[in-house]
């Protein structure tokens, strides 16, 4: 009998689990998308979340059908029954309100009905998700208690003069902290009885998506790391804390792991998605579009916003500056397009640079997320950044993430996580090209630098 290993990544627009085997190959995933799904449809939201102006949501009870959907799914596909340890992660900087009494209700939930029947106005995401899964309220990990600007980072302990600004006694509202590496107990008896999961089946803390995606790709101290979604983020190992204002510093998953760097942009692929449809084409013939414009765009840089961006700290819009926008649109939708995609790559080797990333010989860019599939900006970033850029073999490095971590953690190995998984589950995407990166080096360093220098002044 195979022992199998489940991580789930609760993300803005879908729940995805992936199941890996004893010996760490994945054998199994399975997604519910939020806004497409039939049986969620009447949650009315538009990719996973209802916009109110600046104001971002999601229904709650949205994710607690998903979950239920995602492991019927499992359930009817024989996936649940040898699950030996299951840990994942959510969306971050996402907060979940537990109404009073909720953890009396998780102790005494019922297998007869359905989660949403049970739970009413539902701590961070992720650990509302363990929560649901140990049937009482879960610890917050040290990686995602590190983005709420109340942990302090270097002793790994709540800050407590910032929980006593903001209200005396939100320390026990909190809960602990705890390593992302350690059981917080076995799966309740609801997921026993309705799902088939076995009753001592472990469950780990659920972490960030982005330091999911670290244990994913199990990056190596000179690798960077590079999800390419909703908002795309660039990440990367980093042995002492180094505080940024243009960037978050996380604790690192493993223990005595040092700190895990990381950048995030709100702009990822729904730009991206915008500039194909304003050239009329699907993905699959998307190197045509590219094709009709030089490498470099004539020198034209641009920077693109559908929404309020992180870094830079600037409101949304089209800043087209020497071109006038709507005839760039209009007239040239394929300089739009590649100026959208060259920026994006000049902005995350900006700030990949800020946070202090040195690169070596050896140094790699691996790839993760939905865009991860686009040869086109796969190429670009290996030309942007003068790396060969790898892609995993599994789909979904943040579920993955939380599948390896539930292994490592039942195999009781006394090696190191980086010993455990050496990170060969990748392969080779692409290699710079010579004639490309001389070109990007000189409109990086030159075009690029004096636009955003004057840009951020504004």
């Amino acid at each position: 009998m195979t022992d199998h290993f489940l991580g789930i990544d609760l993300s803005t627009q879908q729940i995805k689990g992936v199941i890996i085997d004893q010996d760490g190959k994945a054998v199994h995933s399975d997604f519910i998308n939020f806004s497409s799904h039939e049986k969620l449809k009447k949650f009315g939201t538009e990719n996973g979340v209802h916009k109110n102006d600046s104001v971002i949501t999601s229904p709650v009870l949205m994710w607690i059908e998903a979950i239920d959907l995602l492991f019927e799914k499992l359930k009817t596909d024989g996936w649940t029954e040898n699950l030996r340890g299951i840990s994942g992660c959510a969306q971050q900087h996402g907060t979940v309100y537990w109404k009073k009494g909720a953890e009396r209700i998780l102790e005494k939930l019922d297998s007869e009905k359905s989660l949403v029947d049970q739970l009413t106005r539902v701590s961070l995401i992720s650990s509302f998700f363990a929560s649901l899964l140990i049937g009482k309220y879960a610890p917050i990990d040290l990686t995602d208690g590190s983005g709420m600007n109340l942990m302090n980072i270097e002793t790994e302990k709540w800050e407590k003069p910032l929980l006593d600004f903001i209200f005396p006694g939100l320390e026990n509202k909190l809960g602990e902290l705890v390593s992302p590496m350690s059981s917080i107990g076995s799966v309740h008896s609801y997921w026993t009885n309705r799902f088939g999961i076995p009753k001592n089946c472990t469950i780990l803390p659920f972490l960030g998506d982005n330091p999911s995606s670290l244990a994913g790709l199990s990056l190596l101290p000179t690798d960077i790391g590079i999800s390419l979604g909703t908002s795309d983020t660039v990440f990367f190992f980093s042995p002492t804390f180094k505080p940024n204002t243009d960037a978050h510093v996380f604790s690192h998953f493993a223990p005595n792991s040092g700190y895990m760097a990381m950048v995030c942009f709100k702009n990822g692929s729904l730009t991206r998605e915008r500039a194909r449809k304003l050239n009329g084409s699907s993905w699959e013939k998307w190197n045509e579009i590219m094709e009709k414009t030089p490498v470099g765009n004539d020198e034209f840089i641009g920077f693109f916003f559908d929404e309020d961006e992180i870094v830079p700290r600037k409101l949304k819009g089209d800043y087209t500056f020497e071109i006038d926008e709507k005839e760039l649109k209009e007239k040239s939708p394929e300089k739009f397009a590649r100026a959208v995609f060259e920026s994006q790559c000049f902005f995350k080797l900006l700030y990949t640079q800020k946070m202090g990333f040195k690169k070596s010989q050896s140094s790699r860019i691996l790839v993760t997320g939905g865009a991860s599939r686009n040869t086109v900006l796969l190429q670009m970033l290996s030309d942007v950044f003068e790396m060969s850029v790898y892609t995993i073999e599994v789909d979904g490095s943040a579920a993955l993430g939380g599948a390896m971590r539930a292994r490592y953690l039942h195999s009781k190995t006394s090696l190191k996580y980086s010993e455990y998984y050496p990170c060969d589950n990748v392969s080779l995407a692409c290699n710079p090209i010579s004639d490309n990166v001389q070109t990007y080096r000189t409109l990086f360093s030159t075009t690029f630098k004096n636009r955003f220098d004057a840009f951020i002044t504004e």
